[in-house]
């Protein structure tokens, strides 16, 4: 499972483009944040920044599988 890895430059690669497309989209979520209902919906926030990692960076790493596949293992072997 894990030797279909992307390569470290791959990977820092997405990671710098999902920075890049935070930085243009923040001054219009932004702007959304203002009127948000934070009461009914504290998450959201949370919400959209997953959603756009998971579409940006996962997506563009390990195509239609989850990431989780591969991070699992990693939190298993962090936890001994």
């Amino acid at each position: 499972m894990l030797n279909n890895l992307p390569s470290d430059e791959t990977v820092t690669k997405q990671v710098l483009y999902y920075r890049a497309f935070l930085n243009k989209a923040w001054p219009t979520i932004d702007l959304f944040l203002e009127e948000l209902d934070w009461d009914n919906d504290p998450y959201f926030l949370d919400h959209w920044m997953q959603t756009n990692w998971k579409l940006l960076v996962e997506h563009m790493l390990v195509g239609e599988k989850s990431i989780q596949e591969y991070s699992i293992g990693f939190n298993y072997v962090k936890k001994k």
